[in-house]
């Protein structure tokens, strides 16, 4: 059982890391041309975003697609999860209902329901791990 979920988790956290390549550079905290980035431009005595730097709103989440994406993301995850725990739950239950005796098939069932406890409690700390990427990644509190 601790096999399958740390095997859920390592997988999760591989699937997000590349997000985490998107970061923007801030232009202007940069005050000398040998400082300046190469993905920014000297211009006017200053270092300021190129017209291919990404300029993003950090206060509002909306107006940026990788934000978006989070927040669609986990949305799809909420309702297929939430859909596979029931069927999860009522099939270990008929399982569970008609094992007759069988410590096998009972013990398979329990492991089921074990499991869907889980993937709730998972499942309802999903804002709770949206919130904390989209902090990582620099948008909102």
């Amino acid at each position: 059982m601790f096999k399958k979920v740390f095997a859920l988790i390592a997988i999760m956290f591989f699937l997000a890391t590349p997000m985490l390549v998107l970061a923007v550079v801030d232009c202007t905290k940069f005050e000398t041309v040998d400082e300046c980035p190469a993905t920014c431009t000297w211009s006017g005595g200053a270092c300021i975003a190129s017209s291919t730097t990404p300029s993003v709103d950090l206060k509002d989440c909306t107006k940026d697609a990788v934000c978006n994406a989070i927040i669609k993301i986990k949305g799809y995850v909420e309702m297929v999860g939430a859909v596979v725990i029931g069927m999860m739950i009522v099939i270990a239950g008929l399982l569970y209902a008609t094992g007759g005796g069988n410590e096998k098939q009972m013990s398979t069932a329990k492991s089921m329901i074990t499991a869907a406890v889980v993937g709730m409690i998972i499942l309802l700390s999903a804002e709770i791990i949206t919130t904390t990427v989209k902090t990582l990644l620099g948008w909102g509190s």
